[in-house]
């Protein structure tokens, strides 16, 4: 087992340009890789034409897309299909020539459905209005007739308000919904001049449809037999339309397009040389099986090689853990990835994670929702892990503790109750921190022997270390006391040996205190773990006694809520107090992750992109 991040291998693959994308698409559905562009080879010049095609083609869809059927792509993994044979010049050129052709059939389909679209909301408008009027004798036949020189006109407002007209003009007012009316009547001189004022309060004139005749009963009913008339012609163009689409296989080509806009978008990372695309990078498939079966399984003519990486180059830093300390891996990504020589701490966090939030927050009843809510999201959410195994650790603590939905006289405790026996709750924790702390020493001690400079680290923190044992040890046996004059001799020595001069022992002296001091106080922080295990038991104490002298509903339902509130509060509390003890008492010791990582290559729309086999 290492605890050292392993760098990527760099990988190339050469293929002909015409088998260039399902090649790139086959190695993305691994989740295996990160492109890089080999430094060593030219620029990939055939993709500088895909521009003016694309462009086409976003013309296109700003007219046509409201028609166009959702694109299809045809294979779930990559990896397990047949390759797309051609140039991406040659299969955009395709795909455009599917989509003019379906164009060239659909206009005048799409001009009628437009003008049928436009009626039908025209009537649905006339509808509210008519509805408004229903029990009236107003003939809406005879708006259309203009006698005596007198015109009429429908006008409908953007909103509650309307614009009332000056005599000599007419006015009978209406409401559809939130929205006012008009109807008015007056010369067409006056009315020239209303119109335009109306347009300023978002008034707009109505045309009175042919359908309406007669008072609102028949008016309404004309509407409705014109409407289902509409619904009938406008279902039929559409269905010509998807006709068109599957005649042409329109659907097949946007997917296409959404492919090659991809490969488009990561052809910056390739490189060419005369009919030959090369595909390089770097790949956490450390032994190469996981992406050579996916080019055998897309049936290209690839050939892939595993080179040294170019000088010079950056590999970006693989943490190889098994699956259950994966989630974990989020607390050392707070401070970024662990270097080269920087230790990986996420097996000893899937440890120390659990075990400080489990005595925080112990209780059998509580731990065990905890646990289910983990492992009914873990398939959802990534780190639900994280709450799987930290609250499995609550409930183990709460049997330790005898809690359970903060009940202490349910079950016995196998270890004691922390509210009986508060100071051996408080001692433990000190002893882990110390424990905790020694182990990252042992970190930084290693993190020095990769970089060659365990020397050095002797000779500058091997005396704080010793000073420290003595300070920890003292607490079982007073005479260890003397380590830590030891340990300041060491770090004299150890300065005389580095900086050759005496004066600098003062300087060396004061070093040696600040770090035993904040290695003092970093343990003695330990101690707030057993403090927040006191405050959970008190939380959940205070609900039992709610609950006590109470009927037996009125009971549960002050447990129900009271522990509803005690797992709402503790969870939060406790997590960021574990999250501090991880990343600012016991990360600060060795982790500084200034590695790069590694950031695989996401698969085209509607590819699945994961760890194939």
């Amino acid at each position: 087992m290492s605890v050292r991040p392993v760098p990527a291998r760099w990988f190339e693959v050469v293929v002909a340009q015409s088998e260039a994308a399902a090649v790139l698409e086959a190695l993305a559905a691994t989740g295996a890789i990160e492109l890089e562009l080999n430094p060593q080879a030219s620029a990939l010049e055939p993709l500088t034409e895909l521009g003016v095609r694309f462009e086409e083609q976003a013309g296109l869809a700003q007219r046509y897309a409201a028609y166009w059927p959702v694109p299809e792509i045809d294979v779930v993994f990559a990896s397990e299909a047949e390759a797309v044979i051609g140039t991406p010049g040659e299969r955009l050129e395709r795909a455009l020539g599917a989509l003019r052709s379906w164009a060239r059939e659909a206009d005048p389909l799409i001009a009628r459905l437009q003008a049928l679209a436009l009626e039908r909301a025209e009537l649905a408008t006339w509808r509210a209005i008519v509805g408004e009027f229903v029990g009236h004798a107003l003939d809406f036949g005879r708006l259309r007739g203009t006698p005596f020189a007198l015109e009429r006109r429908v006008v409908l407002f953007g909103s509650a308000r309307a614009l009332l007209p000056a005599p000599p003009i007419l006015a009978v007012p209406f409401h559809t919904g939130e929205q006012a009316g008009l109807i008015v009547l007056g010369p067409r001189a006056a009315l020239d001049d209303y119109l335009p004022q109306a347009a300023a309060y978002q008034g707009r004139m109505l045309i009175l449809p042919a359908v309406l005749d007669g008072d609102a009963a028949r008016s309404l009913a004309a509407i409705e037999a014109r409407e289902r008339a509409l619904d009938g012609e406008i279902a039929a163009l559409r269905a010509q339309l998807a006709e068109r689409a599957r005649v042409h296989d329109v659907a097949r080509q946007l997917g296409e397009f959404e492919r090659l806009a991809w490969f488009a978008r990561a052809a910056p990372s390739l490189a060419a040389s005369g009919q030959y695309v090369s595909i390089a990078g770097w790949t956490d498939d450390i032994d190469g099986g996981r992406i050579e079966r996916a080019l055998t399984r897309a049936g290209t003519r690839a050939e892939i090689q595993f080179p040294p990486a170019p000088a010079g180059s950056e590999p970006p830093l693989i943490l190889r853990n098994p699956g259950w300390v994966r989630p974990f891996e989020l607390f050392s990504s707070a401070l970024g990835v662990p270097g080269r020589n920087e230790a990986d701490p996420s097996r000893i966090v899937a440890v120390i994670v659990p075990l400080l939030f489990g005595y925080m927050f112990g209780d059998l009843g509580q731990g065990l929702l905890l646990a289910a809510a983990g492992l009914l999201l873990r398939r959802r959410f990534a780190y639900a892990g994280l709450l799987l195994a930290c609250g499995a650790s609550s409930a183990v603590f709460g049997l330790l503790f005898g809690s359970v939905f903060g009940m202490e006289h349910w079950l016995p405790a196998l270890w004691l109750r922390p509210l009986d026996q508060p100071l051996a709750v408080l001692l433990p924790p000190l002893a882990f921190g110390a424990l905790l702390l020694s182990t990252g020493l042992i970190l930084q001690a290693l993190q020095a022997y990769w970089r060659a400079a365990l020397g050095r680290w002797f000779l500058d923190q091997g005396g704080v270390v010793l000073a420290y044992l003595g300070l920890v040890g003292v607490v079982i046996y007073m005479p260890l006391v003397w380590l830590c004059a030891l340990g300041l001799l060491w770090q004299f020595a150890g300065c005389l040996i580095v900086e050759r001069r005496a004066a600098a022992l003062a300087g060396a002296a004061a070093e040696f205190l600040e770090q035993l001091f904040q290695l003092a106080v970093n343990t003695l922080s330990f101690v707030r773990v057993g403090a927040f295990a006191l405050a959970h038991a008190g939380l959940s104490a205070a609900v039992g006694a709610l609950a006590e002298g109470l009927s037996a509903p009125a009971a549960a339902t002050v447990i129900a809520f009271g522990n509803a509130l005690v797992i709402a509060i503790e969870v939060l509390v406790v997590s960021v107090q574990t999250t501090r003890l991880v990343l600012f008492e016991f990360f600060v010791r060795f982790l500084r992750g200034g590695g790069r990582p590694f950031r695989p290559l996401g698969g085209p729309p509607g590819f699945t992109t994961g760890r194939t086999s």
